[in-house]
């Protein structure tokens, strides 16, 4: 019998011999529960201004935690809930161990692990409504403590520490200012910074990021907004909006210290009303304009096209309190639009400029886009031409993606990743002491195009502006999977491409 006959019949062996044991007694399987629950004693942090209490004084029934273990890099984390007064509950995994450390996070919904360091967290000012009963969702807290065991449970205390200092802010104009949708503060002489990054296991702060903070509120704001900074000292400027269409600007009388953990009511800030904004209007980093450029501020970009009430384009006023503004110079150039072909969820995929149109020519401001491709005659944009006045485009499309003008809601999808949407990414990046900066969607790009060509916007004219290049210029519209929209700056030619193509970046930002 040859070797490999005597392992064959030794294997059937083993195996005949383990069927009969198992047959003979059945083994018996303990599933354990991975989860284990957990008792949390919460110090809130004490702040108070003279007799004017702080609006939250201690934990409420909306307040949650995220715990996350720091002896390991995990994405697990537990959601504890309020029980009463300074008790939170909720469930961990049962393997931690006696003694382990944990890290402790407000507002629990807020905290999202770092893709390279779960240790990690971001934390963003911009996005607050300004509002006393919303405060807390910007009210950014982290404690540490050691997990006993309680039986068959853990337990664990701490008191948390504030990372944000939060002011009060009155506003007045010879009477009281109402109806506020939109504050944007920066710092004077000192940078306001917008964002910075904890370190969960120690709960430092690094990598502050300098720029504005905005303040947005539909409903509006009546005279006062709290608002959560950063650390900082010195003088705020403040540029407001209202629901009537009106604009503001004012300045803190005085320097303050805001430290983390502080509260401040501060003194109230007398405003002066600006003028309305124009198209061709000069921008600056304080969050105001001007006709006229003014020598002594830092222009950073010129007004492109203004924005009605409800914050869409509007072709037909000719000012307003809101709009949107173009850089004065290129971010980056050709680069791709992104690493490798994959559909951005929610980001929807247009195909066409209109009807079955997949490329087109815009027009110069001497002619019509009807001479262009005069072969292909089901490539043209007819009908379309520009108001040399006005550098409006007549006849704009109202579908196909020359009607997409969503470009901040477009690149918020893909603004965070440097190496996977470097165009988008390079777009946020441009800071110029305001934040908000983005990828600007085709019907922008279309306008700044017209602008340019018409004469109205070019570097002749406007003092700083660096023409775009004859080139071509992504835009943040996606047109599928592997391609997204561009225009061409030489020919006017909109089309799209694969998204590894690379072209030009000019940021655009929204006031």
């Amino acid at each position: 019998m040859n070797s490999n006959n005597v392992k064959l019949l030794g294997a059937l062996a083993f195996l005949i011999g383990v069927s009969s044991c198992s047959n003979d007694k059945e083994e018996e399987v303990i599933i354990t529960n991975p989860l284990a629950s957990i008792s949390v004693t919460a110090s809130y942090p004490e702040r108070a201004d003279g007799d004017v209490d702080f609006p939250q004084q201690n934990w409420k029934q909306e307040n949650k935690l995220a715990a996350l273990r720091t002896d390991k890099r995990t994405y697990d984390k537990s959601i504890l809930t309020w029980e009463s007064a300074n008790k939170f509950n909720g469930e961990i995994e049962n393997e931690i161990g006696n003694n382990a450390r944990l890290a402790f996070f407000h507002p629990a919904e807020k905290y999202f692990a770092n893709t390279n360091d779960t240790l990690t967290q971001t934390l963003v000012l911009n996005g607050q409504t300004g509002t006393a009963n919303d405060i807390y969702q910007f009210d950014y807290l982290w404690g540490a403590s050691d997990v006993k065991t309680n039986g068959a449970a853990f337990a664990s205390d701490f008191k948390a520490s504030a990372l944000t200092g939060i002011c009060k802010f009155e506003f007045t104009n010879g009477g009281s200012i109402s109806n506020i949708n939109q504050i944007i503060l920066t710092g004077i002489e000192t940078d306001l910074h917008h964002q910075a990054t904890l370190d969960m296991k120690e709960g430092t702060l690094s990598k502050q990021t300098k720029g504005s903070i905005r303040i947005t509120n539909a409903q509006g704001l009546n005279q006062e907004a709290y608002v959560a900074l950063l650390p900082y000292e010195g003088n705020i400027h403040f540029t407001l909006s209202t629901a009537d269409g009106k604009a503001y600007e004012g300045i803190t009388s005085e320097s303050h210290a805001i430290e983390a953990g502080s509260f401040h009511v501060c003194e109230p800030i007398q405003c002066t009303e600006l003028a309305l904004a124009k198209i061709g209007d000069y921008f600056y980093d304080d969050a105001t304009w001007s006709t006229e450029l003014n020598p002594e501020k830092n222009c950073i970009g010129i007004v492109y096209a203004l924005e009605n009430a409800s914050g869409e384009i509007d072709r037909t006023i000719t000012a307003s309190n809101h709009g949107r503004i173009v850089a004065l110079k290129d971010c980056k150039k050709e680069i791709i639009w992104a690493l490798s072909e994959g559909d951005i969820e929610n980001i929807a995929n247009i195909e066409y400029l209109k009807d079955t149109l997949s490329q087109g020519k815009l027009p110069y401001f001497e002619g019509n886009a009807d001479s262009f491709f005069t072969d292909k005659k089901e490539q043209q944009l007819a009908g379309i031409s520009i108001n040399e006045q006005t550098g409006q485009i007549t006849n704009w499309y109202t579908t196909g993606a020359l009607s997409d003008f969503n470009g901040e809601t477009n690149a918020s999808f893909i603004n965070h990743n440097h190496s996977k949407y470097p165009a988008a990414s390079y777009s946020a990046l441009f800071s110029e002491g305001i934040t908000g900066w983005h990828l600007p969607a085709l019907g922008d790009l279309a306008l700044i195009w017209t602008l340019q060509q018409s004469g109205i916007i070019c570097q002749d004219n406007k003092e700083g502006f660096t023409n775009l290049d004859p080139f071509g210029y992504w835009s943040s519209t996606e047109h599928s999977e592997g391609e997204a929209w561009y225009i061409n700056f030489y020919s006017g030619n909109v089309v799209s491409n694969s998204k590894q193509s690379h072209y030009n970046v000019r940021t655009t930002f929204r006031f």
